[in-house]
């Protein structure tokens, strides 16, 4: 029998000698402070105490991905970063959101390359939304529709209204308590649209609502006074949602004043910039509505009551003449007669 020894080349390395070197050349490259990188977050979730995503760069004009690295945030870190970005922006970390992160580099030879957060710049990413809002209002500035709605008469009276809201407004109990019952007496209609308040579908559906709502004055199937647009409370980064181009250029095409009331913690979204009102809460917007209303219906009253004060007095005045006069007619025809009885007499 014959054996054979297969010779050891030693030109090449085995994968784990090769990552190894590899490990050791980036250990040697990056070790000591972290660096700081900006991207979008992808796929970011928590697992346990810790957090696991990816870091993305978009290129500007195609879109297209054209960098990607897995990023950790372990849990002693999560517990003194993340509050302190919340606490700065109103937010928490969310797919899509653009971050500076200080980071370390890190290579392992079973899970390849990853970069582990050790801080975060709050106003980068504060800084990226208000580009994102002067970038929105420029578009309709340009496109010539940024005043269309915010430009509008306020009405004077309201009969049917046309509402934005949530299917689920469970936290809109006081809005539609006091708008039941302006219906329920037949003082003012309200026709629900219905939208995502929340999520990543939320300016989508708001927009589509308001093309639902155009579409309706425009073929003359109905008229509003008015739109409503309302949700119940939220963070910082619900409300974000408001702040993008599409909800924002659907809300400048209606023709009739749009109403805002989204529930503002923080700051205000471009929305309430571009309405032609915008109120703090919901409850606000229905108060503004059943006052409006109510404020009408009491100058009515006080209108009749003079009228009928007028009338009453008028008519009080002409019975005394028509008295009057019935009074001296009398009194002629009577002198009048005797007169003839005189003549006839003699």
């Amino acid at each position: 029998m014959i054996v054979r020894h297969i010779e050891t080349d030693t030109s090449s390395f085995t994968l784990s000698q090769f990552l190894t070197e590899i490990k050791q050349t980036i250990d040697r490259k990056f070790k000591g402070g972290g660096y700081w990188v900006r991207g979008e977050l992808s796929d970011w979730k928590k697992n346990g105490a810790h957090y696991y995503g990816e870091l993305i760069e978009f290129d500007d004009l195609s879109h297209q991905s054209v960098a990607k690295v897995r990023i950790n945030m372990w849990a002693n870190v999560a517990h003194k970063v993340i509050p302190k970005f919340h606490h700065a922006t109103g937010e928490q970390f969310k797919n899509g959101m653009k971050v500076l992160l200080m980071v370390d580099v890190n290579f392992h030879q079973n899970f390849g390359l990853s970069l582990n957060i050790l801080d975060i710049d709050p106003s980068f990413t504060l800084g990226d939304r208000e580009a994102r809002k002067k970038k929105v209002i420029a578009d309709l500035t340009q496109a010539g529709v940024v005043n269309n709605n915010r430009n509008l008469a306020i009405p004077t009276e309201f009969t049917n209204i046309a509402v934005i809201s949530s299917e689920n407004a469970a936290g809109l109990g006081d809005f539609f308590a006091e708008a039941n019952l302006l219906q329920k007496y037949g003082l003012c209609e309200f026709e629900t649209y219905h939208a995502s308040m929340q999520g990543k579908d939320c300016a989508a559906t708001v927009a589509k609502s308001f093309r639902e709502i155009y579409k309706a004055i425009g073929s003359g199937e109905t008229v509003y006074d008015c739109v409503v647009l309302i949700r119940g409370g939220g963070s910082q980064a619900d409300l974000d949602w408001f702040n993008y181009f599409e909800v924002a250029n659907a809300l400048c095409h209606i023709p009739v004043p749009v109403f805002v009331g989204i529930g503002h913690e923080r700051d205000k979204t471009i929305l309430d910039d571009l309405a032609a009102r915008s109120f703090d809460t919901p409850s606000k917007v229905i108060n503004y509505i059943a006052n409006t209303i109510m404020n009408n219906a009491t100058k009515a009253q006080t209108s009749f009551e003079s009228i009928k004060s007028i009338t009453l007095n008028s008519t009080t005045k002409a019975k005394a003449d028509i008295a009057k006069h019935h009074q001296s007619l009398h009194h002629a025809l009577c002198k009048a007669a005797t007169q003839h009885a005189e003549k006839s007499h003699w």
